[in-house]
């Protein structure tokens, strides 16, 4: 046997003795703040906010944008009517346990994956910060354009 061949069994074992000691890894430990933060009053109803919008994903596009535009903060309603009209709709899958307050405390910076759907069906992908205000126990969105 060649050298290099004789290596081949031995370099194959430590490749899947890593890939076992990888695989049985903890998954990474969630923060209590985090927790708290996802758990809060503003953090179940940014849940609902986007629960509510997810309801609509894969329906029809109208349907949709009006709960887009009655759950835009204020400040930001005339960029949301501004939008263009949209021919798709949107879900968000968060991880609230990565949500946080940016910096002043009042806005709140949730990651999200997203899926596009184009008459009913999965068209697409992308990843977003959701950006969301709490005020008087219900959530508000920044301004979001569906395309």
């Amino acid at each position: 046997m060649k050298p290099a061949l004789a290596l081949a069994p031995v370099l194959l074992a430590a490749a899947l003795a890593t890939a076992c000691t990888s695989a049985a890894s903890p998954p990474p430990v969630t923060t209590p703040a985090s927790l708290a933060l996802a758990d809060s009053p503003a953090g179940l109803a940014i849940r609902a906010a986007v629960n509510e919008i997810n309801a609509t994903a894969g329906g029809p596009v109208a349907a949709q944008r009006a709960v887009l535009d009655r759950l835009v903060a204020p400040d930001q309603s005339a960029d949301q009517r501004a939008c263009p009209a949209a021919t798709t709709t949107l879900a968000f899958d968060p991880a609230y346990r990565d949500m946080r307050l940016a910096a002043g405390g009042t806005e709140y910076l949730l990651p999200a994956y997203i899926t596009i759907y184009t008459d009913g069906r999965i068209t697409g992908s992308d990843l977003t910060t959701l950006r969301m205000w709490v005020t008087g126990g219900v959530a508000e969105t920044a301004a979001l354009c569906v395309s």
